[in-house]
């Protein structure tokens, strides 16, 4: 990542995440929005796989008034809006690296101020402690100090708290937020090796109401053989199940012609790409722990992934995923079946 100005962190990669997540999330947003108490809750981890990155996590809970922030216990929140991406990581501490969920959290701020929300007090609690001994500002830093000037039609100045102490009635949150950082980590994968995975599966949802939305994919071996395609997904029981039955449909697919040319979905590797950061971690927890039962579409999904002998995952914006999403999509009941080989060995395609 380049630096916009010279002692400045560049905030592009992050906003960018930030806004393609409150579109996605509109409704909660402005829920958000129409509460005048709240809270942020931060957690980071960090990637050490090279080269090495940071998920951050973001959870702003709301409330009516400040009589319900200041209750014992806590009501639970009215509203709740929950953000995370990944990022490379920009310093050589983990208080450094700690620092983009705090740039992350004012950068919501501020685009929510931008929308007219303000409230008279607001606490980031889990904020990174600065170190004991005091060392010299960073870019990074240095941007915080800026976008936190800028939000004084959010919070008043002086009403703005920072503190690396836990919310003593924030528990559940400080939770919450830990677990999506985690989740965000794990579904994130570093590039692949020069020649490549064998298959390369980008996909997008899109929803169209409550029980509907549209699929996209795109669908490639590593020797350039594609496919891109649009599907349509009713009667869905919950947001991930359009998700699963795309994955269901194009996997299930993609392992029938393998068998069919001779060969094994073991002997390849598939890398999958999707702007979905909660489905992949779903999958992969269920992998992992050999969950038989889940919600909808989730088992069988889980079974084709264990098909293949690699599954990685990446986790991309969706301004990058430029998949179709045609007006009358093609049903998911009877899609056209990418005409593809398998690169290596090379099964006959059908």
């Amino acid at each position: 990542m380049t630096n916009a100005a010279p002692d400045l962190f560049d905030v592009t990669e992050i906003q960018q995440q930030i806004h393609t997540q409150l579109a996605a999330t509109a409704e909660r947003w402005a829920a958000c929005a129409r509460c005048r108490a709240a809270a942020v809750y931060l957690a980071t981890t960090p990637i050490s796989a090279p080269p090495a990155h940071t998920a951050w996590a973001i959870s702003l809970w709301g409330w009516p008034t400040g009589r319900h922030l200041d209750q014992q216990p806590r009501p639970a929140p009215e509203a709740r809006l929950d953000l995370s991406g990944v990022i490379p990581s920009p310093a050589e501490s983990p208080r450094q690296a700690g620092g983009i969920a705090v740039l992350a959290a004012l950068l919501t701020l501020r685009y929510l101020g931008e929308q007219g929300w303000s409230v008279p007090r607001l606490t980031l609690w889990g904020v990174p402690a600065a170190p004991r001994v005091i060392a010299p500002e960073s870019a990074l830093d240095r941007r915080i100090a800026q976008v936190r000037t800028t939000l004084s039609w959010v919070v008043p100045p002086g009403a703005l708290i920072l503190t690396p102490q836990s919310d003593p009635a924030g528990e559940p949150a400080h939770q919450a937020v830990a677990q999506l950082a985690r989740h965000t980590a794990q579904a994130w994968h570093p590039a692949e090796s020069a020649g490549g995975p064998d298959y390369r599966l980008t996909f997008t949802i899109r929803a169209q109401d409550a029980t509907t939305a549209g699929g996209a994919y795109h669908l490639q071996t590593r020797t350039g053989q594609a496919r891109t395609a649009t599907l349509t997904f009713s009667d869905l029981s919950h947001p991930q199940e359009a998700g699963y039955r795309l994955l269901i449909t194009v996997l299930g697919d993609l392992v029938a012609r393998i068998r069919a040319a001779g060969h094994a979905a073991q002997e390849f590797q598939l890398h999958i790409q999707t702007d979905d950061p909660v489905l992949p971690a779903t999958l992969q927890a269920r992998i992992a722990g050999g969950a038989a039962h889940g919600p909808a579409g989730a088992t069988s999904a889980r079974t084709f992934l264990t098909h293949f002998g690699r599954v990685a995952w990446g986790i991309v914006p969706p301004p990058a995923l430029t998949l179709p999403l045609d007006d009358d999509p093609a049903p998911a009941s009877a899609p056209t079946a990418p005409n593809l080989a398998p690169p290596t060995p090379p099964p006959t395609a059908h």
